[in-house]
């Protein structure tokens, strides 16, 4: 680092040398009063640079200038009393004449020894990070400088070396002391510019002890060439000081004129932002800072904004505590919505953010607003007008649709041969009207989510053969023919039969409609593995290999001559994907143009055991992954994993981009990376938790930290399906997220806990929210009124309960049909022949969260 004072010290010792040289010249005449001045004056400058200290004690380590006061301080009271001395008082201070003899050598070592020994001890004390109280820095160094003093009497009175000659052996110590002192503030000298000027200080009074090795007398001009380095000293470093409170000022006066800047600037923004603001007290009632924009959400001006308590215009009062609450412990809540009653206007909608804050060293409540009345009533009304438009427009199509068919029938007599070709023209475009109409209905379905799937085990063979039946007269048109090619004698798959015809038909329509005439499409069903693919392949034109990206998107179309003369709306095929993609499934095409062009689909294999083997159990939304990672690299290859499995994929970067994707849509599962930037994993794990949307949300934890943050979670650990470490293992990730998906179906299982304890119940239901939903039965009583009311899937018996044993329900719940297995989670063990009579026996005490877990699963029929 460049010397910042050594100019100002170059010059100061070119004076310096200058003023000795002159008082090299003078012979030995007496400098007695000269002596006195220079004394005098070095006193005056130590306590002006002592206060100066003394005003600066907060401006770096308080420790710093509060030791260089002390040394300072004492330096300055020793060398006033060792110029006293040197004045003639002409009996007015008999006691200094008096004692003179001795006040005077008595004051010279504290003067000398003290200053470097306080710099020396307060660099030392600050490399080792420890605070002394004045009382013990001082007694430091007077026991520092009695025990140099004790040393230097010691030595010879006399060393004559043949060079030196020196002549006082006390201050050998004193200049090894200012040797290590100058070194010590040289070396850290960067932290602050105060090291560097004491390090410059330390030079020149090394010098100036020099200096004094060759007096022989206090008047002579050796002990004034030390008096007046001493001086100049002094005088450098108080410049040094002035010129570090003179840039400290300057700093201040920057930073306060950047601080104005950045308050008119935030303060421009807040007022001018569209998104309303406030901040309230950590109760949440008294509104402390507000902008523009929360004045005019609530409706009320700036004057009375302040005193509107915020929880009065809550729709839903027990919104606003159970936000209060989250904030409480410490919770940040993003974008989440809220129905606003603002007196003297219309219910409002707005996406909130909450943040606790110190405002005013005070805590508080950062609220953010962004009115989205105007979305939700857009919403509104297009949902209104899709509903307008599906039974407006439907009904009078189906009418002319069915009108148009019964006349060509032959209903209405033999119609003349002109007529005949109007009617069948105005037929077949009353169908094209539907098939538009339907289209742009379904896509709106699938776009605002509220398509409905009825999904279930289905055989696909006959599915197939209804749907070229259907659609034969469609291909006839076109001078077509379907043909069936099978493979698998038996395939079921889950899925919505209706939703899955429809898609058959898009398929078969756009292969006959482009396919040549006289041809035939061929319709394949095949089995790998565990996905059932069926593909529809025709002999027509293809697809452009520039139209390959867009295939799939909506209203989209090859633009050729040929495609626009084929007609339709483009919304086909995006249909299609979605719905495939919502059932499980996948979508893909290959094209050879003018040779072969093949579109497919493929639907995970139904099991049994009523689980698909890539977990797909319920529609896309449901069904997808959100892969929450900020590493891209590894969000990559954790999808192409997913997807290699047949599972879809979003990837979000960090914790606030996968709550916002949350929020949006729903998700299967979800891979989460414990060391995100922005919040820590497991406290999202915990907000994911207590949030009604994601409580049931399966998470795998794929991160570095696995292993730790399993050991943070602890006893919430059963809020997890698995802990996986980096570098990931593909068999297990895949296996873990296919049980997590596998998991999630059209309908929970029902566990009915029959417990008198509360707090049993309410543990057990956290163990297992994830698979099941979770009642309680008290005692005997309300257990059989229960049972008499529904069936459930299994249920857990405490043997002991207040109004008699647990065994009394035993034939009860053996009578249903089916029979409802039944797990004994009691304090008792039970006995051998006890054990036969149910599905499975747990102890209390004796079993962990896991075990318990993994028994309701199996029992229930989760794995």
């Amino acid at each position: 680092m460049p010397s910042k004072y050594g100019s100002i010290f170059l010059k100061f010792l070119i004076a310096y040398a200058l003023v000795m040289l002159v008082l090299s010249s003078q012979g030995d005449e007496q400098f007695e009063h000269l002596h006195l001045l220079l004394d005098t004056s070095s006193a005056i400058l130590s306590m002006q640079l002592a206060l100066f200290m003394l005003g600066k004690q907060h401006a770096i380590e308080r420790n710093v200038y509060h030791y260089l006061v002390i040394g300072f301080g004492i330096t300055s009271g020793t060398e006033a009393l060792h110029a006293l001395t040197g004045i003639e008082w002409n009996g007015s201070m008999e006691w200094i004449e008096t004692y003179a003899h001795i006040i005077r050598p008595a004051t010279w070592p504290p003067t000398t020894y003290l200053l470097p020994l306080s710099l020396v001890g307060m660099l030392w004390l600050q490399h080792r990070k420890i605070s002394l109280s004045t009382n013990w820095f001082v007694a430091g160094m007077v026991i520092a400088a009695l025990m140099l003093l004790v040393l230097s009497a010691t030595l010879p009175k006399y060393v004559d070396t043949g060079i030196l000659g020196i002549q006082r052996p006390a201050l050998v110590p004193l200049a090894l002391l200012w040797l290590m002192a100058i070194v010590m503030c040289w070396r850290v000298r960067a932290s602050h510019p105060l090291y560097e000027g004491l390090a410059w200080m330390g030079v020149l009074l090394f010098v100036s002890d020099l200096c004094m090795l060759y007096s022989t007398s206090p008047h002579e001009k050796f002990a004034m060439m030390a008096h007046s380095g001493k001086l100049f000293a002094y005088l450098f470093f108080y410049i040094v000081q002035v010129r570090i409170a003179a840039a400290d000022s300057e700093a201040r006066r920057q930073a306060e004129h950047e601080l104005r800047d950045s308050e008119q600037r935030f303060r421009f923004m807040m007022e001018t932002c569209p998104t309303a603001a406030r901040i309230a007290k950590s109760d949440g009632r008294d509104v402390i800072f507000f902008n523009r924009s929360y004045v005019a959400l609530i409706n009320t001006t700036p004057e009375q904004a302040s005193g509107v308590n915020p929880a009065s215009y809550y729709a839903h009062p027990e919104d606003y505590r159970d936000i209060l609450q989250r904030l409480g412990r410490g919770e940040q809540i993003f974008d989440r919505l809220v129905e606003l009653n603002i007196p003297g206007a219309q219910t409002k909608w707005a996406l909130a953010s909450y943040l606790p804050i110190q405002y005013q060293g005070e805590p508080g409540v950062l609220g953010w607003f962004h009115d989205i009345t105007e979305r939700i009533q857009m919403e509104r009304m297009k949902s209104e007008f899709i509903s307008t438009v599906s039974h407006e427009l439907r009904t009078p199509l189906t009418s002319i649709r069915g009108s148009l068919g019964l006349i060509m029938g032959g209903v209405a007599g033999e119609l003349p041969a002109q007529a005949k070709v109007l009617v069948d023209i105005a037929h077949k475009n009353s169908e094209r009207l539907i098939m538009l109409v339907n289209d742009i209905l379904d896509m709106e379905k699938i776009e605002a989510g509220k398509m409905e799937f009825q999904l279930q085990a289905v055989e696909l063979l006959p599915l197939v053969k209804q749907a070229l039946e259907d659609n034969r007269a469609y291909a006839e048109q076109y001078k077509v023919a379907f043909a069936l090619a099978c493979e698998p004698t038996e395939a079921r798959v889950y899925a919505d039969p209706n939703r899955l015809q429809q898609v058959l038909a898009n398929l078969l329509s756009n292969a006959a409609k482009f396919s040549p005439a006289d041809d035939n499409v061929m319709v394949r069903v095949t089995r790998d593995g565990k996905n059932i693919r069926v593909a529809v392949s025709d002999h027509g034109s293809g697809i452009p290999e520039q139209f390959t990206g867009r295939i799939f998107q909506k209203f989209a179309q090859a633009d050729s001559s040929d495609t626009r003369k084929k007609g339709g709306t483009g919304l086909g095929l995006s249909i299609t994907k979605a719905i495939i993609e919502q059932m499980g499934g996948r979508i893909g095409f290959d094209s050879q143009p003018n040779v072969l062009t093949t579109f497919w689909v493929e639907l995970p294999v139904w099991q049994e055991n009523g689980l698909v083997a890539t977990g797909a159990l319920m529609a896309v939304s449901l069904k997808r992954v959100l892969i929450c990672e900020d590493d891209q690299d590894i969000a990559a290859l954790l999808r192409m994993m997913l997807e290699q499995a047949g599972l879809s994929a979003d990837i979000a970067c960090n914790a606030e981009q996968a709550k916002q994707m949350l929020a949006q849509r729903s998700y299967a599962a979800m891979t989460l990376d414990l060391g995100l930037p922005d919040q820590k994993g497991t406290s999202l794990i915990r907000e994911l938790r207590s949030a009604e949307a994601t409580a049931t949300l399966p998470i795998l934890v794929v991160s570095a930290q696995a292993v730790e943050g399993h050991k943070e979670l602890n006893g919430e650990a059963f809020s997890v399906v698995d802990w996986i470490s980096k570098p990931i293992n593909q068999e297990q990730l895949v296996q873990a997220l296919r049980q997590a998906v596998g998991q999630v179906s059209p309908t929970r299982a029902v566990v009915l806990h029959i417990e008198d304890d509360a707090d049993v119940v309410q543990v057990v239901a956290g163990i297992v929210g994830d698979v099941a939903d979770v009642e309680g039965a008290a005692s005997l009583s309300d257990a059989r009124r229960r049972l008499s009311e529904r069936h459930y899937d299994l249920v857990i018996l405490d043997m002991t309960l207040p109004d008699g044993s647990g065994k009394e329900l035993l034939p009860l719940l053996s009578s249903t049909s089916p029979p409802i297995p039944v797990l004994v989670f009691s304090a008792n063990e039970m006995g051998r022949n006890e054990m036969q009579e149910v599905a499975s026996v747990l102890v209390k005490s004796k079993t962990d969260n896991a075990q318990l877990l993994e028994t309701i699963k199996r029992l229930i029929g989760v794995q």
